[in-house]
């Protein structure tokens, strides 16, 4: 089994001014899912930092250089039974990256919070 690992911790007081951001510029960032949920600086910082941590390990795997901007929007964080997962919108990375040789593969999501700062860890598995 080949695994690829991602990690990111970001500080929780970044992102005070996504608070007062519109939809349309959180859209660039966030799913429409995402944009649902209820809004707080955790969830803001704690998303974040899964999705870089999700870019990362798929860097690792990809070994292509596309922007984390460019790619954000296709990575939902979401929750089943209160466990978060990562839900990837696989087809429109291959449209938008020209990645057709990108490997089917399982990803683990570990999403961790505290006073200061959000930290996620990443793990993509062959």
């Amino acid at each position: 089994m080949k695994l690829h690992t991602g990690t990111d911790i970001t500080k929780i007081s970044r992102f005070e001014s996504f608070l007062s951001r519109s939809d349309e510029y959180l859209q660039e960032i966030y799913s429409a899912y995402e944009l649902k949920q209820e809004r707080s600086l955790e969830f803001f910082a704690s998303r974040w930092a899964a999705k870089e941590a999700f870019y990362k390990a798929l860097c690792a795997l990809e070994k292509r250089t596309s922007s984390f901007k460019a790619i954000a929007n296709l990575i939902s964080i979401e929750k089943q039974n209160h466990i978060p997962y990562i839900n990837f919108d696989r087809e429109t990375f291959i449209k938008k990256t020209g990645a057709e040789n990108l490997p089917q593969f399982n990803i683990s999501l570990s999403i961790s919070h505290e006073k200061e700062y959000a930290l996620a860890f990443v793990i993509i598995y062959l």
